[in-house]
């Protein structure tokens, strides 16, 4: 049992021991940080616990440390929003989560540098560990001032130093490239404005492309679709009424053309 032995320098004293062992002196210091005794301190619990300083709430070491008229803001873990002064409505959860946020708004990260580098960008979310910070280990690809990102995935994000907006990426090391890409796939890459690359390790080589790897695209047969439209057009599979199926399109205008039979 922990014994007091008494207070000098505004310092509790007090010693312990276990059966067979020689006795083991701490000091609770004036701040709060826990003296061993072998010229070791452990930080103040106080370091650990929740602060909440108006609307905003941190808890871990580091955090929140320059925080200036920042509202809204939720900190977890050692150095996350560290250096937040103005922003608002940002969560960072997980070690150097959101480090760099100065000035950003409505951003979410989780995991273990999460979002690292963001300083400016706004309404971004990232979660997986170095997500849209270091994007396939690449920490020059991170993203600091781009906005509407959504990174799912260890290492996804972008796919160069580019802030382009609205990115999508989900998958490991999924990366973006041009404002508007999505990539869904680990090793996923949509290179150009507002192509997508599906599956994994799928690469677009166009804008505005849907590029999905050597893969093949499998339809049933339906009820033929109402037009779609202006100069738009819908393609589909449907029986030709003697159990063969063929292949259709229909345009804009109603106008339906068969592409092919089943021989």
């Amino acid at each position: 049992m922990p014994e007091y032995i008494g207070s000098t320098n505004n310092e509790v004293v007090l010693s312990a021991k276990k059966l067979g062992d020689a006795f083991n002196r701490f000091e609770i210091e004036v701040d709060g940080s826990i003296n061993v005794g072998n010229g070791a301190t452990v930080p103040s619990v106080t370091a650990y616990e929740p602060v909440q300083v108006g609307t905003n709430t941190n808890i871990g070491l580091n955090t929140h440390t320059a925080i200036t008229s920042g509202t809204s803001n939720s900190a977890l873990g050692v150095g996350a929003q560290q250096n937040i002064t103005e922003a608002a409505n940002n969560s960072g959860f997980g070690t150097s989560a959101q480090l760099s946020l100065t000035t950003g708004i409505s951003n979410s990260a989780v995991g273990l540098n999460a979002q690292l580098a963001l300083t400016t960008g706004s309404s971004n979310v990232a979660l997986g560990v170095n997500t849209q910070f270091a994007p396939n280990g690449v920490s020059a690809n991170a993203l600091t001032t781009a906005v509407q990102g959504v990174s799912i995935g260890n290492e996804s994000g972008f796919g160069s130093t580019a802030q382009d907006a609205d990115i999508t990426t989900i998958g490991f090391r999924a990366l973006a490239t041009g404002a508007g890409a999505t990539s869904l796939g680990s090793g996923a890459h949509a290179a150009f404005t507002q192509s997508v690359a599906l599956g994994m390790s799928a690469v677009s080589t166009a804008a505005s492309q849907v590029h999905m790897g050597a893969r093949h695209m499998e339809i049933v047969e339906m009820t033929a679709p109402a037009a779609g439209a202006t100069n738009s057009a819908r393609i589909f599979a449907e029986d030709n009424g003697a159990g063969k199926t063929r292949l259709m399109v229909r345009f804009a205008t109603g106008a339906v053309q068969q592409l092919a039979i089943e021989p």
